[in-house]
């Protein structure tokens, strides 16, 4: 796999639903509502962002623009203690984690709720209306692999919304450990709470 993933996801569906996911990232960005989705589509662009955090979390979560975690707050236990390298400083913090989260540390954490191990910017965000449906497009750019696990928790954010996405180079895994990875276009989409790499790869 190569070390940068670049991907274009689209979330679509009627103007409340889609509304309802930019309502979600003011919320979380600590912007208020206008009641209306291209105003509230704007402010969100111009002024979104990942919750507040101190230089520390930097390592952690990106601190400025619209990000993977402004609809997808990463827990502050993971922010305090490092867990993911020095677990055993922590033990109290690493038992609660692993409880109440399913995940020791920000790393693991972050493969669990992203699909990749750094939070990511939303770059090229549009918004269309197009045969009364409305599409909120985004450019990604992730390490490794492609953010399934944050598609598929957009859509558990709005269960009424369609995501769709497309991986630009993804590698297509060889059926032998001799053979070399293959360059292709991937289209998926999430379906009942998982990802469908149902469509025909194509090569790059």
């Amino acid at each position: 796999m190569p070390n940068w993933i670049f991907s274009t996801a689209t979330f679509s569906g009627t103007e409340e639903a889609v509304h309802k996911l930019i309502k979600i990232g003011l919320e979380h960005s600590g912007l208020p509502s206008t009641g209306d989705l291209r105003q509230d589509f704007n402010l969100l662009v111009a002024e979104g962002k990942s919750p507040e955090l101190d230089k520390e979390a930097q390592r952690v979560v990106m601190t400025k623009g619209l990000t993977a975690r402004t609809f997808l707050p990463i827990p502050e236990t993971y922010i305090l203690y490092d867990t993911t390298n020095h677990p055993n400083r922590y033990p109290d913090a690493a038992k609660e984690q692993q409880e109440k989260y399913g995940a020791v540390g920000w790393y693991d954490y972050n493969c669990m709720t992203l699909g990749t191990k750094w939070d990511f910017e939303l770059t090229n965000v549009e918004l269309e209306e197009r045969d009364n449906r409305w599409l909120f497009y985004t450019d990604i750019e992730t390490a490794w692999d492609y953010p399934a696990q944050w598609f598929v928790a957009m859509k558990g954010l709005v269960s009424e919304l369609k995501v769709d996405f497309i991986v630009d180079n993804y590698y297509d895994p060889p059926e032998d450990d001799d053979d070399p990875f293959e360059a292709c276009r991937l289209y998926g989409y999430v379906d009942d709470g998982e990802i469908k790499e149902g469509r025909r790869f194509e090569e790059l």
